[in-house]
């Protein structure tokens, strides 16, 4: 029997028990490092310790100090372990992250997707030394592990409230939307590779024809090679913008 209980909390914690658990457990390392692994190599070196704060949510986040970030890109690596995705389905890695070097370098794998995606490249703010919310939709099949890779020479990460969210486990978020913002631009080539970035204060009106306007203020264009996460090589900034959507 106590096996049987043992079973099932690890279950829980990981994310595999019962409907309403995470697809990714443990994302706010409130029990450690389980479900985690952690790796050093090629030069690297750091250190991954549970600490009591500074936290985004719960009574722990994980710091990782980076001395040296080593000869290539996934030098310093914290990997989550797999979790079966459906290619029918949409997902967000969302998570929370602070660091002590503004714009410190960070990527994200999604080791064993298919179709095969790049490193995930990210800037990581200090932000007032408080936290930030970072986002990536995908859709992918297969098992996937979630990596994070620490690519500053030296800084201080903090990472909480890591989670994969999907249209069964949204959290209030709204999956699919946020999918058709990263990925629905159409033909950038006909405005010179420029697109829509992001902008503030939005607005939305459904119109007679069923598809929907979206009215926004400060709005920045940006180029779609860097459309992948937060960072964007911002081309050009209007006072107001206006963003037709069409279809789903």
């Amino acid at each position: 029997m106590f096996h049987l209980f043992c079973t099932a909390l690890l279950g829980i914690l990981l994310g595999t028990g019962g409907a309403a658990a995470q697809i990714l457990g443990n994302g706010g390392f409130e029990y450690g490092l389980l479900g985690w692994t952690t790796n050093v190599s090629n030069g690297g070196a750091a250190t991954f310790s549970v600490v009591a704060g500074p936290t985004h949510t719960g009574s722990h986040a994980l710091k990782i100090a980076v001395a040296n970030s080593g000869s290539v890109s996934n030098s310093i690596q914290l990997r989550h372990t797999t979790f079966t995705a459906s290619a029918t389905n949409t997902y967000v890695l969302r998570f929370w992250a602070s660091s002590d070097v503004n714009f410190a370098r960070l990527s994200v794998e999604l080791q064993g997707a298919t179709p095969v995606y790049p490193q995930i490249p990210f800037q990581i703010s200090t932000n007032n030394n408080s936290y930030q919310e970072y986002l990536y939709a995908f859709r992918g099949a297969g098992d996937i592990s979630i990596c994070f890779n620490f690519q500053n020479p030296t800084n201080n990460y903090y990472l909480d409230d890591v989670e994969v969210l999907d249209v069964n486990n949204t959290n209030g978020w709204d999956v699919p939307l946020t999918y058709v913002w990263r990925w629905g631009q159409l033909d950038y080539a006909r405005t010179n590779s420029v697109g829509w970035g992001s902008a503030d204060n939005d607005k939305s009106v459904e119109l007679p024809d069923g598809s929907v306007l979206w009215i926004f203020n400060d709005t920045w264009t940006t180029t779609l090679n860097n459309f992948y996460s937060n960072i964007q090589d911002v081309r050009g900034f209007p006072r107001n913008s206006v963003v037709h959507q069409v279809g789903t």
